[in-house]
């Protein structure tokens, strides 16, 4: 399981160092950050990106059964088209889920 800051590419190496260690060694806050990468000329990447993000907040708010106009106002979409195009599957797979569970309590209820 990866952190935020792992997910996101947000470090906080040298914030845990105190004050005077970071004095007593004449660097300010931050300077040992990644120096082994510094060096090699490669920055560390984010393993996911924000656009990701997005898409797994969607997704979750769909399997949350959340009203398919409250996710296009979540997620800034300018028409409901826009949301069914990029999350329609989402909402078809959310309505056999529901399709099943009621054929299942009709199994059961002896309807």
């Amino acid at each position: 399981m990866y952190t935020v800051s792992e997910l996101f590419g947000v470090f906080d190496q040298g914030l845990r160092k105190s004050a005077s260690s970071r004095a007593r060694n004449g660097r300010l806050h931050g300077d040992n950050r990644n120096q082994a990468e510094r060096k090699k000329g490669k920055k560390k990447k984010a393993k996911y990106g924000l656009n990701a993000l997005r898409h797994f907040c969607a997704s979750l708010w769909i399997e949350s059964n959340y009203d398919p106009k409250r996710v296009q106002t979540l997620m800034g979409h300018a028409s409901i088209k826009q949301t069914y195009d990029t999350y329609g599957y989402l909402f078809e797979l959310r309505k056999a889920d529901v399709d099943a569970l009621k054929q299942m309590q009709d199994r059961v209820l002896m309807v």
